[in-house]
């Protein structure tokens, strides 16, 4: 037995010493704070604390199942390396161990564990799972990092567990110490309302149950010396699906993890601080001579920017988030990269799991997995669900990126592409499109009239595929597509109009007021006229000639633009509101008009400097640097404010059609579609 191998002799003092301490190390354990006597246990040589590994793999298992997880990490902490990695590396004898720990159990609560399923059967690789079980990050990275898997062709379940906490770092950890484990099978099945992960050998540390019994974070604040023992609960495993067959599918479900599901709803701020991060992410295989010259001016930004990074991070909640974003996408990216390399070894065991995860991802929007499948096998990019495609998901779910993939993955084969069946009901993608929106595609599109507008861009660009494929049966069903369009968003143009009205109401309120007080400012001038000279000002042969021009061209200037938005402003409450006119002509206006009016404030705003200049003179030095301040941050505060709407309409109005980007081959991507038109007509004629 591991407890004789471990002990000395019975009777000698040395034992009844050590035992001693053991017994107070489980009380440590228990408790969740070292006694006094529990400090000794590694006060102890290391090669005395090896003898004792397996009691250290008990107290850790105790400290897992009363949720005491600091006192984990601390113990683990004060292990020699090599003493965690002995301990973390599952012993041959599991059941003493696990028994170990029931008895102990049983012993301080009162309670009878003996016929009770555990989660912690006593090896490493069950502490590994509680910990992610329980969203313990730290102490599941610290196992993960001195864990020994000895099987981890079969370990699936527990990366499962592991990617389904979110940790990702210690997922891709233990995936590049053993690559086999990113493909490791997972099979998984409901059990009285828990899940139950099966495993090739059906067990898991020599024991046949899965189920889960682990205390609950509420026990971490109850001490054992209170006579009442901590809380135990029953937790059960989180899970989306009955079957998977490797974390591959697991992955094509998980949307925040990849960089191509990020979105950020068009905010300044946002897309400045993610490029800022983007560029860290440096390619350095085989890079040309612009590349080393980018990464060589992007190493110099990151020497400037890294120092500020830091602060931000400690002050704003919003760069914290942003940063550990960036790192989840890049874990996720280099667990993909791990999952490539191992299914190219035996690719065609992968075929049909592959055909699944395709779907899967492009329902999702994931191209980065889309990409890998496609990679692995090209000829899935023709494979059907009945007669439903991954073209169909791509543009129903409206993921632009996966469907700049799989259109230009169709166009580059022509021959195939004249004989695919899908492409004899082309009309259906048409009609897909003209569908009304799903609710969450749109929720990162600032305001209804851009909702507007990009489902313009959509059903454009999904007509323009519909004709390359068959033109005629485009043609004849292009009619019905565009009825179907606008009736199927008339509530959204209402919508839009509303917010456009709305907009433009409130705007060219100030943009009235702003036009009142210049063109009343040019009959009051500061310093008056001279009657003599033909009403000439006053000020134009005085030594504040210079202000006074500033003066007459900021007001002039201002009421000019302040005219012209107004103006505009006016036409956008006059139009039509047709869904056609939300493409270009409603927030080119809006544009325009928010321009002017920015520019007219800020005329205005000088005019009433310099005429405050005029009035006090050479005088007031200190009220003048203040009028100055005072002046900007009106100004300013315009600017902030307005300033996201206002890229947010530039970027969908005059950039939007560029989220379709075409990388078709040979040709460009119109220059594809003419050539495949242009045949078609031939083949006609």
């Amino acid at each position: 037995m591991a407890s004789n191998q471990e002990l000395q002799p019975p009777g000698s003092s040395g034992a009844e010493e050590e035992n001693k301490i053991i017994e107070e190390l489980y009380a440590s354990a228990y408790s969740g704070d070292w006694t006094k006597e529990g400090k000794k246990f590694f006060q102890m040589s290391l090669q005395e604390r090896m003898r004792h590994k397996l009691s250290q793999l008990v107290a850790l298992n105790i400290a897992a199942m009363v949720s005491k997880w600091n006192f984990i990490a601390d113990m683990l902490a004060q292990m020699d390396a090599s003493e965690r990695s002995a301990v973390l590396t599952s012993p041959d004898d599991v059941k003493w161990v696990r028994d170990k720990m029931v008895e102990y159990l049983s012993r301080r609560s009162g309670k009878d564990f003996s016929n009770t399923k555990k989660r912690l059967d006593g090896s490493p690789e069950s502490l590994l799972l509680a910990a992610a079980v329980l969203g313990q990050l730290g102490a599941t990275y610290t196992i993960a990092t001195h864990i020994y898997i000895r099987d981890p062709d079969w370990s699936g379940p527990l990366l499962y567990q592991i990617i389904s906490a979110g940790f990702y770092g210690v997922a891709l950890l233990l995936c590049k110490r053993y690559p086999t484990l990113s493909v490791a099978p997972i099979y998984m099945t409901k059990v009285e309302g828990l899940t139950k992960m099966v495993t090739r050998h059906n067990t898991w540390g020599g024991r046949g149950d899965l189920d889960v019994s682990i205390a609950d974070e509420n026990g971490d604040d109850e001490k054992a010396d209170n006579g009442k023992a901590p809380k135990i609960s029953e937790i059960p495993i989180a899970t989306e699906l009955k079957s998977r067959s490797t974390i591959l599918q697991v992955l094509a479900t998980r949307r925040p993890a990849f960089r191509s599901c990020s979105r950020h709803g068009g905010g300044l701020l946002r897309s400045l601080v993610t490029w800022v991060l983007h560029l860290q992410r440096i390619d350095h295989e085989k890079p040309d001579f612009m590349t080393r010259v980018k990464n060589v001016i992007l190493a110099v930004l990151l020497h400037f920017l890294l120092p500020f990074w830091i602060i931000l991070e400690q002050t704003a909640t919003i760069f914290a988030k942003l940063r550990e974003e960036e790192e989840r996408h890049q874990f996720a990216e280099q667990l993909l990269d791990i999952i490539h390399k191992q299914i190219l070894i035996n690719k065609s065991a992968y075929f049909q799991e592959l055909r699944v995860v395709i779907k899967t991802a492009a329902n999702k929007g994931i191209l980065e997995i889309v990409k890998m499948c496609l990679d692995i096998f090209p000829s899935l990019i023709w494979e059907q669900d009945g007669k439903r495609h991954i073209l169909h998901d791509a543009i129903e779910f409206r993921h632009e990126k996966v469907f700049n993939l799989i259109r230009d993955k169709l166009l580059e084969d022509e021959l195939q592409l004249n004989t695919w069946v899908l492409f004899q009901s082309c009309d259906d993608i048409m009609l897909l499109a003209a569908k009304p929106p799903l609710e969450h595609t749109l929720e990162y599109v600032t305001g209804s009239a851009l909702q507007v507008q990009r489902e313009l861009h959509w059903f454009e660009e999904v007509e323009n595929v519909a004709f390359a494929m068959n033109y005629e049966k485009a043609i004849n069903s292009k009619d019905d597509a565009h009825s179907k369009f606008v009736e199927n968003r008339k509530t959204l143009v209402q919508k839009g109009e509303e917010w456009m009205k709305c907009t433009a109401t409130s705007c060219s309120v100030v943009a009235a007021l702003i036009v009142t007080v210049v063109y009343q400012a040019v009959f009051q001038i500061p310093g008056g006229t001279d009657e003599k000279k033909g009403g000439t000002a006053n000020l134009l042969d005085e030594a504040k000639k210079t202000e006074f021009i500033v003066f007459a061209t900021s007001d002039v200037v201002s009421l000019f633009f302040s005219s012209t938005s107004l103006l505009m402003f006016l036409a956008i409450l006059t139009s039509r509101f047709s869904a056609k006119d939300f493409k270009h002509v409603l927030p080119s206006r809006l544009i325009l008009a928010a321009a002017a009016l920015f520019i007219g404030l800020a005329a205005m705003m000088t005019s009433f400097t310099a005429t405050m200049l005029i009035v006090l003179g050479s005088e007031m030095n200190l009220l003048k640097y203040i009028t100055f301040g005072a002046v900007a941050l009106p100004v300013t505060l315009v600017a902030i404010l307005q300033l996201p709407l206002v890229y947010a309409v530039v970027k969908s109005t005059y950039f939007g059609r560029r989220i379709f980007k075409h990388k078709a081959k040979g040709l460009p991507f119109w220059g594809s579609l003419l050539a495949i038109y242009l045949r078609n007509t031939c083949a006609r004629c």
